[in-house]
């Protein structure tokens, strides 16, 4: 069953231009993008140069807008506040998941409130981030997730 869904997601892939020339020139695009905001942040924390660079937000943002180019087709503005908000949101989303509990696994675990805590804050934080997408449209008709979806 997992050689199926490789070879799935790997022929979707390409057809959205994994492994082509294509990709590789946008993600050369994307680490142009990414020492930008590198130097635009060195810039503007010049005072606190002892301090290192917060590069917090700035790394994930460029990891997702490739993923996502790749998924949905379209690409955003590192300073586009509906896609800082989609960053943020996945951020949240995988800090508050636990590949090691128990909870997702043993359904009758989740009726307990004291062990299920996190595992409802990322049931809604997906939900969120589900309709968070559909809502602003962040993906284009001819994307992977329009054909998944």
């Amino acid at each position: 069953m997992w050689k199926n869904q490789r070879r799935f997601t790997l022929r979707h892939l390409r057809d959205f231009g994994f492994g082509k020339q294509k990709m590789d020139e946008y993600i050369h695009e994307e680490v142009i993008i990414l020492f930008d905001a590198i130097d635009r942040i060195a810039k503007q924390q010049s005072d606190h140069r002892e301090l290192g660079l917060d590069l917090l937000m700035i790394m994930p943002a460029v990891a997702i807008n490739t993923l996502w180019y790749i998924l949905a087709g379209a690409k955003h503005g590192l300073d586009d506040e509906k896609f800082i908000h989609l960053t943020k949101l996945v951020l949240k989303f995988f800090r508050l998941g636990d590949p090691t509990s128990p909870v997702s696994v043993y359904k009758f675990l989740q009726k307990i409130p004291i062990i299920n805590k996190k595992h409802k804050q990322q049931v809604a934080c997906g939900d969120e981030l589900n309709n968070f997408v559909q809502v602003n449209n962040f993906f284009s008709s001819s994307s992977l997730l329009s054909v998944l979806i």
